[in-house]
Order: structure tokens, then C-alpha cells, then sequence
């Protein structure tokens, strides 16, 4: 649709200038790139990370003697409200299920799931802090050592006792929590404004693909894997991350300057494009739980080229552009979640699409507000990030105990509660985006003595 005077508006506008200077610096082609080069082994490294954290979730089934624990707490189903096909269906996958040799309870499993996000939500902030004042590449490999580490370490402590197991699962909490706070402040380093939603994106795609990989590996290890079956799980995660270490060491630098193999032409580019912003059965399960993943990554795959298609070409400015992609992640997957409320275990073909549809579309908010920090803050991108996502992570531990609680019984009609918190939750934290978000460089990130026609350019595309 064509609005009167747009075409003189768009001819006279600061961000048709800033985006010219940059063509003037002669913009160099992503493919091949040292900064595509970069977003490839970030999106090696969060795929190790999340291999790493998704692997108990599966390997729980398989290390817990089931016959002892449902002989001191067996579960009871109201018939008034729970068909009984799904309760044959459910005494049905119990029977073929088979038992480990650990004995933890409900609880005690629920605090194992949960021990993750303790140290996910303390090593957020000071992850994007030390990346910041000692670079990214250094931190992030410590972060990522501790958390291999422990991983390695996790057979012989689960065997070893609940205690040193919870110990060993929050170092890989805060070895992995420490990531996207540090990745986002190397990319203040690397990404040109034009083309950060796709290699932000790319690069934490990784994180949906460990998720996608991990639970279909983890249930195949489990069921085949040496070393007992489960153990395997977090020995081939652990070594495969410290093989992917010895790269990351190798062949990243924090910034396009200190690199030692990038050409000056891609160099100089990167250098000026950021001078406006930076003036200084278990495998069964296990394949149906990696769907929504797969649609995740696909979404994350596509919804960046848009976003970056929508800037660049001046249809949207990247205020709107932000607040779009987070309104199509936040509210299309809450409507989902009400969808799901309605369902049954015999609707399970609808159950498992909208599922999927609702991770699907969540993907849209990595070029929504998951990326906003470094429009807003490049220089301090790292820690407000580590902000933002230490808050979200409370719901890590917060939520599996509200979730037992609020289903004791597992009666639809509690599921129903869950479901109905989740969507509003996401509706409410979507909308306030929408209202107050804005991609508008902020006065507070730049020194006064700095400001220049370059900034105010820039600052005046958002």
C-alpha cells in the first residue's frame, strides 16, 4: 500500500543516509564471512550447551528404579475425571517401562529437573559483566569448561548421592547460564545493525537444535548407550562439548580487530557499521518431545531473514519490527496453550500440532525483544541481558513445584489452571513489550563528549 509522501520521507530520512554510509564502506558479502563463520560455532557451541541440559530430563526415566518408588508413593486417578482409556493408556506405558538402580521420589526428582536453575539464575549477571570488561572468549570458555565438567562428572555423583548429584547439576546451570549474556556481548562486537536478526538468530539457533537432538539421543542412549545406558548420555555430551571448546579457543576472537584471520575489507566494514552504536519410552518420547523443537528452529531459521528484510528495506523501523516478531512468538503461542486446555490424551495428533505450533511461533521473539538489548545497548548488551534472562529464569525452579502442586491429582481440570497461568503469563509479558519496548539507541549508552552525526543518524532510524 503506497502512503502519500512516504517516498520523499524515506529519500530525506537519517537511516536512508546511515544505510548508505555503510553501503559507501563497501558492505561485504555474509556468506563466507568471518562473522558467519562466528555464528556457526556459536550455534555448534549452544547446541553442545543445551545436549548437556536437556539430558537429564530423559536420563531421569531411566535411573530411577520406578517399582520401588511407585511402591511408597503410587500415583491415584480420579475416574470422575480422568477417561479411562488414558488411564489404560498410561498403566500400559508403565508396565513396559524399565528400572534403573537409583531410588529418588517425586521430590527428590523434581529437585534434580530444578537444581539447574539455581545456578542458570546467579551466573546470568556476572556472565555478561565479565564478558564485557575481560571479553567474551575467555569467559565463555570458563563458563562452558565448568559446566563440561560437571557433566562428565554427573554418572559417578548421581551413584555417589542426591546431594553431590544437586551439586553437580547446578555447576552445569551456571556454566550454561553464563552464555547467551556472554554471546550477546561478543555480537555487540561483531553484528552489523543490518544483519543482526539473522546472525543472532543463526547463532542461538543451536540452542533449539541441542533441544531437537538431545532428547531422541538421550532416549536412544538410554535404551543402548555403554556404560549402563544412561551414563552414556552425559559422557558423549561432555566430551563432545570439550572437543567443541578446543575450536571456540582456537579460531574466535572478541572483536573483528584482534581476529587473526579476518580479510581488512570485512574488518573495516563491521568496524564502521557499529561506530554509530559502539563509540567505545524414552526414545519414543523422545522423538515426539523433539517436534516442537524442530518447528522452533525452523521458525528461527525464517522469522530473521523477515525481520532483517523489513528494516532494511524501510517498511517497518526496528521498533515495530521488534514488537512484531515478539507479538507473533508471545501471543500466537498463548493462544496455543489455550487450545491445549481443551484437548485430550485422545486428541493426541491435535495435542502434538498445536504443541508444536505454539514452540513454533515462539521462535519470532529471537528477532523480537530476545534480540532488543543490543538495539537499545550494545555496549552493555551482555549484562542486560543477563538481567532480563535472570528474571526469567526464575520460573525454572519456580514453576515445576507450582505445576506439582497444582496438579496433586493430575486431573484435567488442574492441567487446565496450568495451561490458562502460562498463556496469560506470556500475554502479559508480550503486551508490556508492545506498550513500553522500543529498538531506539539509548542516550545513556554513549559518552556526551562522543556524540556525533553518526549517532544521531542512527539513533534517528529506530
Amino acid at each position: 500500500m503506497d502512503v502519500p509522501g512516504m517516498e520523499f520521507f524515506f529519500s530525506k530520512s537519517p537511516f536512508i543516509a546511515y544505510s548508505k554510509k555503510i553501503a559507501a564502506g563497501k558492505r561485504q558479502p555474509l556468506l563466507f564471512s568471518c562473522r558467519m563463520f562466528l555464528a556457526v560455532i556459536m550455534f555448534f557451541g549452544l547446541l553442545n550447551i543445551y545436549l548437556q541440559r536437556v539430558g537429564m530430563s530423559v536420563a531421569i526415566v531411566c535411573m530411577i528404579n520406578h517399582t520401588a518408588v511407585a511402591s511408597s508413593n503410587s500415583l491415584q486417578f480420579d475416574n470422575r475425571t480422568v477417561d479411562p482409556n488414558c488411564i489404560k493408556s498410561i498403566n500400559r506405558t508403565e508396565y513396559i517401562m524399565e528400572d534403573g538402580k537409583l531410588e529418588y521420589d517425586k521430590v527428590q526428582q523434581g529437585h534434580i529437573l530444578g537444581a539447574f536453575f539455581y545456578g542458570y539464575l546467579i551466573s546470568q549477571i556476572p556472565g555478561g559483566i565479565l564478558a564485557e570488561r575481560f571479553g567474551g572468549k575467555k569467559i565463555f570458555g570458563i563458563f562452558t569448561a565448568i559446566s563440561t565438567a560437571a557433566t562428565l562428572l554427573t554418572p559417578s555423583g548421581a551413584k555417589m548421592g542426591l546431594g553431590i548429584l544437586l551439586f553437580l547439576r547446578v555447576l552445569v546451570g551456571l556454566g550454561s547460564g553464563a552464555a547467551f549474556p556472554i554471546l550477546h556481548s561478543i555480537w555487540s562486537q561483531w553484528a552489523p545493525p543490518l544483519e543482526r536478526s539473522k546472525l543472532v538468530s543463526l547463532s542461538y539457533a543451536g540452542a533449539m537444535m541441542g533441544s531437537v537432538a538431545g532428547m531422541p539421543l538421550s532416549g536412544a542412549l538410554c535404551e543402548f548407550g555403554f556404560a549402563g545406558g544412561w551414563p552414556s548420555i552425559f559422557y558423549i555430551t561432555g566430551l563432545s562439548t570439550a572437543f567443541w571448546l578446543v575450536f571456540w579457543l582456537i579460531f574466535v576472537s572478541d572483536n573483528p580487530s584482534s581476529h587473526s584471520m579476518i580479510n581488512e575489507k570485512e574488518k573495516l566494514y563491521i568496524i564502521n557499521s557499529l561506530q554509530g552504536q559502539l563509540l567505545k519410552n524414552p526414545k519414543n518420547n523422545g522423538y515426539f518431545s523433539a517436534l516442537p523443537w524442530i518447528g522452533l528452529w525452523a521458525n528461527m531459521s525464517i522469522s530473521p531473514l523477515i525481520a532483517d528484510k523489513l528494516i532494511s528495506s524501510h517498511y517497518l523501523s526496528i521498533t515495530k519490527t521488534r514488537k512484531l516478531m515478539t507479538a507473533i512468538g508471545g501471543i500466537g503461542a498463548s493462544a496455543c496453550l489455550v487450545g491445549l486446555a481443551f484437548t485430550d490424551c485422545r486428541a493426541y495428533p491435535i495435542t502434538i500440532g498445536l504443541l508444536t505450533l505454539g514452540v513454533t511461533l515462539s521462535g519470532s521473539q529471537y528477532s523480537g525483544f530476545l534480540v532488543n538489548h543490543i538495539d537499545i545497548a550494545p555496549k552493555y548488551a551482555g549484562t542486560l541481558f543477563g538481567i532480563s534472562n535472570m528474571l526469567g529464569s526464575v520460573a525454572g525452579f519456580v514453576a515445576p513445584p507450582l505445576v506439582g502442586y497444582l496438579t496433586k491429582n493430575q486431573r484435567k481440570d488442574q492441567w487446565m489452571v496450568v495451561l490458562f497461568i502460562s498463556s496469560g503469563v506470556l500475554v502479559f509479558g508480550s503486551v508490556f513489550f508492545i506498550i513500553f519496548g522500543s529498538g531506539r539507541l539509548q542516550n545513556w549508552t554513549t559518552d556526551d563528549e562522543q556524540e556525533n552525526e553518526d549517532g544521531a543518524e542512527l539513533k534517528s532510524m529506530l
